[in-house]
């Protein structure tokens, strides 16, 4: 019992494709361009996935700038949200994670100071994940007390009441 004719199959194949005909050479150029292709995409998306890690000095240049934006942020709300917009597009370039966890964290507070509780909360939520993951104690304490603040605002202070105290456990781990 034949499963397939592979007689059949070579019979159309050479049909189709003569030897030094014209067909033949279109289609060996076709194969190879889409080989190249291939190999093209494979190489750009590779790059583009690896990215690199920052510099001592770009990491310096990057927690300088959430400080400067965590100290305007009462007296500044406008510099603070072009400082905290200019840190997330340098963190993500740069892959630099406790930058975004620094950058969303002042994002919400900005919000916040707009009155948008849910973005800012939505920005606290991020910020948590990301010093989670780094495991960042200090980061996830600054969180605690935005999340307090944020409770705070909302006149939610048995909320804002317990944030603080997470904030107080984590600082004495530090």
């Amino acid at each position: 019992m034949k499963i397939f004719e592979f007689d059949g199959l070579n019979d159309l194949f050479s049909s189709l494709i003569k030897p030094n005909s014209r067909h033949l050479n279109c289609r060996y150029f076709a194969l190879i361009l889409v080989i190249v292709l291939a190999v093209f995409v494979g190489l750009v998306s590779f790059f583009s996935l690896y990215k690199k890690n920052p510099t001592a000095s770009e990491i310096q240049n990057l927690d300088s700038m959430a400080i400067k934006a965590k100290n305007l942020s009462r007296l500044d709300p406008d510099s603070t949200l072009r400082i905290s917009l200019q840190l997330l597009e340098a963190s993500e370039k740069l892959n630099y994670e406790k930058g975004l966890g620094d950058s969303y964290r002042l994002l919400s507070i900005t919000s916040a100071r707009s009155r948008n509780y849910e973005l800012a909360q939505e920005y606290l939520i991020k910020a948590q994940s990301i010093f989670q993951g780094l495991n960042h104690q200090s980061g996830l304490a600054d969180v605690e007390i935005s999340f307090g603040s944020l409770a705070n605002s909302m006149d939610d202070t048995l909320a804002a009441i317990n944030h603080f105290k997470k904030a107080m456990l984590l600082s004495s781990n530090i």
